[in-house]
């Protein structure tokens, strides 16, 4: 309630030593020059005979006594942000604990590395996240480290209000807590005037802390991160399919062209060529460059073939050529052949035509033979045979006349063989590399080791029609073997070239074929054939076949595409722990811990004031003459000067009790 009757002193001519009646003052004059004409000056009674300015009825009197006791209850219950000092001492310890015990944590953490297990993709919406992280982890400890310092500053004052010290001490801890250079400058001055042992004590405490928190601040940033790691994920990547489905024509008709194929296989051969998708007589699907890393699992198709001996052939030579005739018999009609020199293989496209047509049966014969069910494809060979012992049902011996330098022409005979041979696939799943294509294990294939009638082989019901279209179709090469006439007594020669596709078939047997002219006797054959060299080179060609019909622009087929999954390394985010910050700022929160416990101790301090600014430094030395007389003489206000004044023995909040006290027993 508002005062009555109160007056204006002039502090200008009033002399503060004087001692007056205070209700003398309700007949004296107003003063001319007043502070203000607005304000009331209303500090406390005090039996001393300090200035004051009181009401003029003992009714105003007691009100403006009650206002002023009430004032010291309201300070002593004074509250921040609603919480008590009570509450606000034990928050302290439970803030310093609990960053204490979160550093542990992340020790914990860090040692198991559980925090790899937190994984972000890098894409260009979270390219921010690294600044994001650092900036929040650095906002975190900025308030956090906030609230710890502005806690631990007022229960320290407030125990320094409470303890019994040197009057130039309690200066020394208040002004540390300014910051860490204030601090510092503190420990100098304490250095250069110690005020007492435990207020250095309280000076290396409070710097100690603000350290700390430096540390914390710097270290805040670094203590979690992103990394950039490459994770393993397993995913589905695209496959080239090698081998082409039932719908695709791999026929001549069917817009497949042979010749670009065999001419492209070809070129293959000669150079170093990238041959991903293509191990020997295994052809598999593909995956991209570097897809993955480890093994990926696709689709393979092995090709094989079985190869066996005609028998019952028979070969002869007239003035037209060499006629043969097989049996069974498919056209009762002899098929012209090209002579062979020793240890050559030779496409029979004709005979092979034939008994390619006749796998559903003959239709140019009276009665319909048995057909080799599956063999498209036969050969004659002028090799010896491996593992033969009786040769009788299957050779046929071929004339070969040549004219020597000096003589008439002579002949030579070559041994030759007819071969039928048929197809099969093997379809398997296969384990390639999924960074280059190279194919890790070769699926099994079987051969046969001696040579046996085509009759006793097993059936084959697959079609090998394309390879019978490749090899007839195959263009011619530059080697070419030349003998006289059949019957001819002169030197006219004919020739015969060999295609690309029986040169490179003989190149994979291991076979060097040789020109011819014609003037000299061919040599004996010097290389054994086993049905599983055969076979094998068969195998690879008509893997080769397929793989370059599935590679060529024009003449191939259009490859399909799969899938598979592999295992793939892709750069990614995690979070990572860095030891050196966390142990730093682990370090840091301990000793905070252990200093605020010694600053602020376990018991709940209770003064009046709970802080040591410019106002509540005014107020107390207002009603506290201690305080003003140690620094009364002091004639410059240094700071040497004023600590040294300074020492002399306070205790705030006893001197602010006993005032307390007295004014409670007068009111």
């Amino acid at each position: 309630m508002p005062l009555r009757n109160t007056h204006h002193i002039e502090l200008s001519t009033y002399n503060r030593d004087q001692t007056f009646d205070p209700d003398s003052l309700d007949d004296q004059p107003l003063p001319t020059q007043s502070l203000s004409n607005k304000a009331q000056l209303q500090p406390n009674y005090r039996d001393n005979g300090k200035w004051f300015d009181a009401p003029t009825n003992d009714e105003s009197r007691t009100e403006h006594r009650r206002l002023l006791s009430n004032g010291f209850g309201s300070l002593q219950k004074s509250s921040w942000f609603g919480l008590s000092t009570k509450t606000m001492h034990r928050l302290s310890h439970f803030l310093h604990v609990f960053l204490a015990l979160l550093h542990f944590v992340l020790l914990g953490i860090f040692a198991r590395h559980l925090e790899h297990r937190t994984i972000l993709p890098i894409t260009d919406s979270n390219d921010m996240l690294t600044t994001v992280l650092s900036a929040s982890l650095q906002a975190f400890y900025t308030i956090y480290t906030a609230i710890l310092v502005t806690i631990t500053q007022r229960l320290g004052v407030l125990r320094s209000l409470e303890r019994k010290q040197k009057l130039t001490a309690l200066h020394d801890s208040s002004n540390a807590w300014t910051g860490i250079g204030s601090s510092l400058l503190g420990l100098w001055h304490q250095a250069r005037l110690p005020a007492s042992a435990a207020g250095t004590t309280f000076a290396i405490c409070i710097t100690l802390y603000l350290g700390c928190v430096m540390v914390l601040h710097v270290a805040s940033s670094t203590v979690m991160q992103l990394q950039t790691f490459n994770n393993t994920i397993v995913g589905p990547v695209a496959t080239s399919v090698a081998w082409p489905n039932a719908s695709v024509d791999l026929l001549q008709g069917g817009g497949m062209d042979w010749t670009n194929v065999d001419y492209s296989w070809a070129a293959v051969r000669t150079m170093s060529f990238n041959m991903d998708g293509l191990a020997g007589s295994t052809v598999y699907d593909t995956v991209p460059d570097d897809a993955g890393v480890g093994s990926a699992t696709v689709d393979a198709t092995t090709v094989g073939f079985r190869c066996g001996l005609i028998p019952n052939s028979n070969l002869s030579t007239t003035a037209n050529g060499i006629k043969y005739l097989i049996d069974p018999d498919l056209s009762n009609v002899p098929f012209q052949a090209s002579a062979l020199y020793p240890d050559q293989v030779h496409f029979l496209d004709t005979i092979s035509g034939m008994v390619s047509s006749c796998q559903d049966g003959c239709v140019n014969v009276s009665s319909a033979p048995p057909v080799w069910p599956g063999v498209y494809n036969v050969f004659m060979i002028s090799s010896k045979l491996a593992s033969l012992a009786d040769d009788s049902a299957f050779v046929n011996h071929m004339n070969w006349m040549y004219q020597e330098r000096v003589g008439s022409p002579a002949n030579a005979s070559i041994a030759t063989y007819f071969v039928g041979c048929s197809m099969y696939l093997n379809s398997s799943k296969a384990d390639i590399s999924a960074h280059d294509n190279n194919l890790q294990s070769t699926p099994p294939t079987s051969y046969t080791n001696q040579w046996q009638d085509i009759a006793t082989l097993p059936s084959a019901n697959i079609s090998s029609g394309w390879v019978f279209n490749a090899l007839r179709n195959s263009p011619s090469s530059t080697l070419t073997t030349q003998q006289l006439n059949f019957g001819s007594q002169n030197s006219d020669e004919t020739s015969y070239t060999l295609s690309l596709l029986d040169l490179n078939l003989m190149k994979q047997l291991g076979v060097t074929a040789q020109s011819t002219t014609g003037q000299e006797k061919p040599p004996d054959p010097s290389f054994e054939l086993s049905p599983r060299q055969l076979e094998s080179a068969l195998s690879n060609l008509a893997a080769g076949l397929m793989w370059t019909a599935g590679q060529v622009n024009e003449g191939g087929f259009q490859r399909a595409v799969g899938e598979t999954l592999v295992t793939q390394q892709v750069l990614m985010w995690r979070l990572n722990i860095n030891l050196a910050p966390l142990l730093f700022a682990l370090f840091a929160s301990l000793i905070m811990l252990g200093v605020e416990i010694f600053i602020t101790g376990f018991s709940t301090p209770t003064s009046a004031v709970d802080s040591t600014g410019i106002l509540e430094i005014l107020w107390l030395s207002d009603r506290l003459p201690p305080l003003r007389e140690g620094v009364r003489n002091v004639s410059e206000p240094t700071t040497d000067n004023l600590r040294a004044a300074g020492m002399v023995d306070v205790c705030i909040a006893d001197e602010i009790r006993k005032e307390e006290s007295e004014l409670r027993r007068r009111v």
